[in-house]
């Protein structure tokens, strides 16, 4: 099962998804309360979070092909764009910040796709990256968006980022609370949220984490002489005709 984008503004117009939009949120916000002066880019489908949280700054909104784009924001000059998650239309060191969501877990490519954004970042720039995680309860409902597609380990996450040549600076969990359709869940859910995660995040329904580009400096390598052949007076296949 796939969400698209009229899944996602369902599930966020939903108790379930105005109940994940608001834990998350203050995950993040912890991570980047201001982005002031920062060029911010989101993969997947990040418009809920950015006008929460990031309303007022420089932000572009990418989505990928298999799952739509709506335009954003109304009134005002487009936004967003439909891409290929693995050929982003940006030039390299264009971009400060990039936050992913909806977007790492249903890619059919994700080394592809963590090289890609390692390109457009500018040299120490962060990644926001949002995904399900393999132990927790919520990528087993494939009622929300995060029940669909491939959940991540922490050790999973770290070998991608390290391969792709980021450092992961934070680790985060949330989403404690099981989705379900009950509404005394929503007040559970908040007075469960911080000690589940500080006790038992590897139960929490998301793996959170903030990793920075890396970028190293050329190492100068002393040339060492290559072998040259030396050349010869006659071919070696041609006998020498005075031993005849």
């Amino acid at each position: 099962m796939r969400f698209d984008i009229l899944d996602l503004k369902e599930f966020y117009a939903g108790k379930i998804g105005q109940l994940a939009l608001e834990l998350l949120s203050e995950r993040l916000v912890e991570s980047w309360p201001s982005l002031k002066d920062q060029r911010l880019c989101t993969i997947g489908y990040g418009l809920p979070y950015i006008e929460r949280n990031w309303p007022g700054d420089n932000a572009t909104a990418f989505m990928p092909a298999t799952m739509g784009v709506v335009p954003w924001p109304e009134g005002r000059e487009n936004k967003t764009a439909l891409v290929n998650e693995v050929h982003l239309p940006l030039a390299d060191n264009s971009v400060d910040c990039v936050l992913i969501i909806h977007a790492l877990e249903m890619t059919y490519d994700p080394e592809t796709m963590m090289h890609e954004l390692w390109r457009v970042l500018v040299p120490g720039g962060r990644v926001l990256i949002v995904v399900p995680s393999r132990s927790g309860i919520w990528a087993r409902r494939d009622i929300t968006p995060w029940g669909s597609g491939r959940p991540f380990s922490r050790r999973q996450l770290r070998h991608l980022l390290r391969d792709a040549g980021f450092s992961p600076l934070t680790w985060s969990a949330c989403l404690a609370a099981p989705p379900i359709r009950w509404i005394p869940m929503t007040r559970i859910a908040k007075l469960i949220e911080r000690p589940m995660r500080r006790v038992l995040p590897q139960l929490c329904g998301l793996n959170i984490v903030e990793a920075q580009k890396l970028v190293y400096a050329p190492v100068n390598r002393a040339r060492t002489r290559s072998f040259v052949l030396k050349p010869v007076s006659r071919p070696a296949l041609i006998p020498r005709m005075d031993k005849f």
